[in-house]
């Protein structure tokens, strides 16, 4: 799966856990899956300790 730029501000956990979410949606739903979207501070990089 390619690694998406603008999601360079994830850790590498979130990052692998976001890449393992999306390739099982993917697996579950074979070819039924346009797009996968990520919302929220996280995504946007605006996340702060709470």
């Amino acid at each position: 799966m390619e690694q998406r730029t603008y999601l360079a501000h994830l850790t590498n956990g979130e990052q692998r856990a976001l890449t393992e979410f999306v390739e099982k949606v993917h697996q579950r739903f074979d070819g039924h899956v346009l797009s996968v979207t990520l919302f929220g501070s996280r995504a946007r990089g605006e996340a702060r300790p709470d």
